[in-house]
């Protein structure tokens, strides 16, 4: 994925409206907190996969993930 393209305002959103950390936020999508931190910094590659699981969680379409 190139820069920038993640919504990443929204994950964040997501982690304080529910009161959870980052590592549980994490452990419910079955990734690691370097994995969150990649995706949040939006400077690494991120598979499809991981994005599907964290959008699985969140409870969104995978489309609402692009910025």
């Amino acid at each position: 994925m190139r820069k920038g393209l993640i919504n990443t305002n929204l994950i964040n959103f997501y982690i304080k409206e529910k009161g959870i950390t980052k590592k549980a936020f994490c452990e419910s999508c079955d990734i690691s907190t370097n994995t969150l931190n990649n995706v949040l910094k939006n400077d690494k590659d991120i598979f499809i996969g991981t994005l599907l699981k964290i959008v699985r969680v969140m409870n969104i379409k995978l489309c609402e993930i692009f910025a």
